[in-house]
């Protein structure tokens, strides 16, 4: 028999309309194609408010809150340049951060959020919208 239990990351998953998801020297200058791709990584997550908390739990946890440029440098730490990937669709954008997600659970990159533990990659990109809706307000 089939079970349809329903977890946590599901609900999350859900939750973040269908889109679930080291660093930059202190000297590197943000890219124009980090700043393009961190409205890319956002725009996924149009209009979902409890990506935009466990970004903010996130964030809570930093002594300083970054730049959206210096998060998507650290997104893609060890991943290639963002000038590589900020031309994705967005369909590939979406596999190639499961991708990611999916690897930082293999090497246990992980961050607890208020009971939710996530891949360090999912909490930067919530963390990253956090940002962006806060310079918005």
């Amino acid at each position: 028999m089939t079970s349809y239990a329903i977890g946590r990351r599901a609900v999350l998953f859900v939750l973040a309309g269908g889109f679930p998801f080291a660093a930059l020297s202190g000297q590197q200058a943000p890219s124009m194609a980090e700043a393009e791709l961190a409205g890319k990584l956002v725009s996924l997550f149009d209009g979902n408010e409890s990506a935009a908390v466990l970004g903010h739990y996130y964030l809570n946890g930093l002594e300083a809150r970054p730049e959206p440029e210096r998060l998507v440098g650290q997104i893609l730490a060890h991943r290639g340049p963002a000038n590589q990937i900020v031309d994705l669709e967005r369909g590939a954008l979406f596999n190639r951060l499961q991708s990611w997600i999916h690897q930082d659970f293999l090497s246990a990159q992980t961050v607890s959020l208020d009971g939710w533990v996530l891949s360090v990659t999912e909490a930067r990109v919530f963390a990253l919208i956090a940002v962006y809706r806060d310079k918005l307000a």
